[in-house]
């Protein structure tokens, strides 16, 4: 029973791992703003953890929200952000917080192809940390982060 469970769970991780897409207004081709939400649920079987050691326990968490959104104003002004939430409002998840962490925004100013100004606070490009979206993996590390 156990091993078609987490068969299962593996299956269906695997099928589930894309991202889904944002939610987009749009008011012309140059105005428009793309806004989602990434949670990153963390599943746990705990066996004769329920009823007096009599059962299983099974427990669904959301380990971390992410709300994000990008866009633009104009031809020229651009902006995006990523807010992480800690959902139970604990010290179970960023960073041992219960706050809300920016994890990128920023505002760019598109001049042309060759000129762009862009200001903001965000994660060094190119570092290990940015490397792969800890949404789109798999089995989440167990410090959970």
């Amino acid at each position: 029973m156990k091993k078609e469970i987490l068969f299962g769970t593996l299956a269906a991780g695997a099928l589930f791992t894309s991202a889904a897409n944002a939610a987009l207004l749009k008011i012309n081709d140059q105005t428009f703003a793309n806004f989602g939400l990434k949670l990153q649920i963390y599943g746990q079987s705990l066996e004769d953890a329920a009823n007096g050691g009599k059962d299983n326990a099974i427990d669904f968490t959301i380990q971390n929200a992410r709300v994000y959104f990008s866009g633009q104003l104009n031809s020229i002004v651009q902006f995006g952000a990523n807010l992480d939430y800690t959902v139970t409002g604990q010290n179970t998840s960023h960073e041992a917080t219960s706050t809300t962490k920016v994890r990128d925004a920023f505002i760019n100013f598109h001049f042309a192809n060759e000129f762009n100004v862009m200001a903001g606070y965000y994660r060094v490009p190119f570092s290990r940390t940015t490397l792969v979206d800890r949404y789109n993996t798999i089995f989440m590390p167990q410090d959970g982060w």
